[in-house]
């Protein structure tokens, strides 16, 4: 499955960001076909039960090395992406140019159109600015993805409390990224609000938004 995340950065007004995260896979080979006990695992990507299942072995594991094979990066899924596309027949009448050219993008848009649609869906209570105790509030959140083999997007989980523990590589990578820009975020909505008043178009662009992409607003 996939994890994005999405940040909160100012209530009044409401104002959403989104950035890539990292791609959690099974370490069992996969089969569809097969719901045995022995191979349900092969059905999880949770990084707990990945664990667990290299721990049942009688090999001695390296908890690193487990889960930089089970946390990749969204470079990574971009090549798998690309490799499974390529495979496609050229029949294939619901894969359009765009998708069968880059399907990460369309992935990534897919997840932003279902980050947009949930945030509408509580905008006028969890985002709300009458729930907010202070002046302003913002928030970090993590929201989970699965994807077929059409392509097809479909939204498992939102999390309020993501993980940022740094144990896996391609979590470190990106967190070294994004997590600075989010105290610099904050402190620009904040100067500005203070200089010029909490409008949406007194606030954006937000400069210090490098890799993060305004989702909703």
């Amino acid at each position: 499955d996939l994890r994005i995340y999405w940040l909160v950065v100012s209530i009044n007004p409401l104002l959403v960001y989104y950035h890539d995260g990292h791609v959690r896979v099974s370490l069992t080979e996969y089969d569809p076909n097969d719901f045995s006990e022995q191979n349900l695992k092969s059905h999880l990507t949770n990084v707990a039960q990945t664990l667990a299942s290299r721990g049942d072995s009688n090999e001695k594991v390296d908890e690193h090395d487990v889960l930089d094979l089970a946390i990749r990066s969204f470079d990574d899924l971009d090549g798998i992406l690309r490799e499974h596309m390529a495979s496609q027949p050229h029949e294939s009448s619901h894969f359009d140019a765009r998708m069968l050219a880059d399907p990460l993008s369309h992935i990534r848009e897919r997840m932003k159109d279902v980050l947009q649609t949930t945030v509408a869906a509580f905008r006028e209570t969890v985002f709300s600015p009458e729930g907010c105790p202070a002046d302003n509030c913002y928030a970090l959140y993590g929201a989970d993805f699965m994807i077929d083999e059409d392509l097809n997007v479909w939204l498992t989980e939102v999390n309020d409390i993501p993980d940022m523990s740094t144990t896996a590589k391609a979590k470190r990578k990106v967190f070294d990224v994004f997590a600075p820009q989010i105290f610099n975020m904050i402190d620009e909505v904040r100067d500005k609000q203070l200089s010029n008043g909490t409008a949406t178009s007194q606030i954006l662009p937000l400069m210090s938004a490098i890799t993060w992409e305004l989702s909703y607003c």
